[in-house]
């Protein structure tokens, strides 16, 4: 049977492998979006202490969690090759008040999913390499519990289909 995409399983592996890497510990890892991202309300209880975030496949104010193309690969049309981005949002929040904690949670949450990239680049074979590729922007939000402060980046991925 022929493989439409591999977005999926990068999605699953990215989530897999944050989630067991103890450069992400204490991290509430989240497949896809919160029900709320004013205040971070999850569908699922996560295990961190609420202060810091993963969002794998997910992004404030838009409802698109990847985007990618395939093409022909040299091989014939029965082979393609498949280029794509899964957004994430790094999501720190403070509430003492302070946007530098708020920020520097964030930025540390964005690194230790690229050592855990760097790590294991085929994201444990699910695509032929992976890498953080662009920050799109970061936003500092205040509200009167504190300090929101969410980045967010792209995954960027190829992988082989046949």
């Amino acid at each position: 049977m022929a493989t439409t995409s591999r977005v999926g399983v990068a999605q699953d592996a990215l989530v897999t492998l944050a989630r067991a890497r103890a450069e992400l510990a204490g991290v509430d890892v989240v497949d896809g979006p919160p029900l709320n991202w004013d205040q971070i309300t999850l569908a699922t209880p996560q295990i961190g202490d609420g202060s810091r975030y993963l969002f794998v496949g997910a992004q404030p104010q838009s409802a698109t969690w990847f985007q990618g193309q395939q093409d022909f690969n040299a091989a014939g049309a029965v082979s393609r090759d498949e280029h794509f981005e899964i957004i994430c949002t790094a999501l720190g929040y403070s509430g003492d008040g302070v946007a530098k904690t708020a920020r520097d949670l964030a930025l540390a949450v964005m690194a230790g999913l690229e050592q855990v990239i760097r790590a294991d680049p085929s994201l444990g074979q699910a695509v032929l390499y992976s890498r953080v590729s662009t920050v799109d922007r970061g936003d500092i939000t205040l509200n009167t519990s504190g300090v929101n402060v969410p980045i967010i980046f792209r995954v960027a991925c190829r992988a082989y289909l046949s």
